[in-house]
């Protein structure tokens, strides 16, 4: 479930997994890294992207929630995880 949900970010923002996620970005750093992205809300709509097409293939509802610049990704795909586990509990 993580991997699946880290990919779908990584698509959204145009940048590879690895560029991502060992050095745990923050928002800010992805923002700057990708050139896709021009500012926080294309950020924003690119992790809603990556949210639906999570949720199309876990089959369980996800919300973005509002995230600072300075929030690490690794903080943004656990807070996804922990809302998929939550509602496959029935939480």
């Amino acid at each position: 479930m993580r991997r699946l949900v880290a990919l779908k970010i990584a698509e959204a923002v145009a940048l590879a997994p690895e560029a991502i996620f060992p050095p745990d970005l923050t928002l800010t750093g992805i923002l700057s890294a990708s050139e896709r992205l021009h500012n926080s809300v294309d950020l924003m709509e690119a992790l809603a992207k990556a949210v639906n097409a999570a949720r199309r293939e876990l089959g369980v509802k996800l919300r973005l929630q509002a995230f600072t610049m300075d929030t690490p990704i690794s903080r943004v795909v656990e807070s996804f995880i922990a809302q998929a586990r939550a509602a496959a509990s029935g939480e």
